[in-house]
């Protein structure tokens, strides 16, 4: 599904933004008002933030790709921009799609080795998933209910992944990331979801290698210096297998750099986007 963010008849340069899984449009709202005066900017929504929300048992991404697809089926020209796995499903459906597609820009996207994938779908054979990532049992167990702003922040404070967030920008952040319901404020990506994305991830990233070398589409990925989802082992393949990718490197950079270092996020994207 694409959900409008900034829209003038006006302009006719587009973006096309992907969030990352767990958040929403707008945990990214301070980099994509940076360019909402020249671009018309339209995001692209995961399942789970939809009508389409209730839960069903999938077995890899192909369920989000499949619901982007159905929404460019008139669109052309898309300067695309994803994050985590709204990288990965971007670069799926520009392989897929070349013609629809001006330039591609992967913000730190989930995509690993083919020695991993194929390691990964071996433990997934034997349902072994949560023994290895860790991340799949805490999001199955995450509390989405909260009494109010501050409780929540105080519980999101103590995590590692959210040290390089100032105060207010944590604040901003969880803010994004709930509904008044009540008296509390509900998460609104449902924690079935949120594991089952973490479970399923690279199952059927193999279509990716094997398409790489012809890729055509002007393509960009920006790398979290710290990055735990685009290794240096990753980097170094695609480099190898196609040099017209380029890949540049976020210093003192974490996972949610487009979140948390927005400012320079914006001044990399800019420079190549145009």
């Amino acid at each position: 599904m694409l959900k409008d963010y900034s829209i003038s008849d006006t302009i006719s340069k587009k973006i096309h933004f992907f969030h990352g899984n767990s958040m929403t449009y707008l945990s990214y709202e301070k980099l994509l008002n940076q360019f909402s005066k020249d671009y018309n900017i339209k995001c692209s929504i995961l399942r789970p933030l939809t009508k389409k929300n209730t839960f069903i048992k999938f077995k890899n991404w192909d369920i989000f790709l499949d619901d982007y697809l159905d929404s460019i089926k008139y669109e052309k020209d898309i300067i695309g921009i994803g994050h985590s796995i709204g990288g990965n499903i971007l670069l799926k459906a520009s392989i897929l799609y070349p013609e629809k597609f001006k330039k591609v820009f992967l913000l730190d996207p989930t995509f690993f080795t083919p020695l991993t994938i194929y390691a990964w779908k071996l433990i997934s054979l034997f349902n072994l998933q949560s023994k290895f990532l860790p991340l799949i049992d805490r999001a199955k167990n995450k509390k989405m209910s909260y009494d109010n702003i501050n409780q929540m922040y105080q519980s999101y404070r103590k995590y590692k992944v959210f040290s390089n967030f100032s105060d207010q920008d944590l604040e901003t952040f969880i803010k994004s990331l709930v509904v008044k319901s009540g008296d509390s404020y509900q998460l609104v990506f449902d924690r079935s979801w949120d594991a089952q994305i973490y479970k399923t991830g690279l199952v059927n990233d193999m279509f990716i290698w094997k398409n790489l070398t012809n890729f055509s589409v002007e393509c960009y990925i920006l790398q979290a210096e710290n990055s735990d989802t685009f290794l240096n082992k990753t980097k170094n393949k695609v480099i190898k297998l196609n040099k017209s990718i380029k890949i540049l490197t976020i210093k003192d950079s974490d996972h949610l750099f487009p979140i948390n270092n927005y400012i320079e996020t914006t001044k990399v994207l800019k420079k190549f986007i145009n």
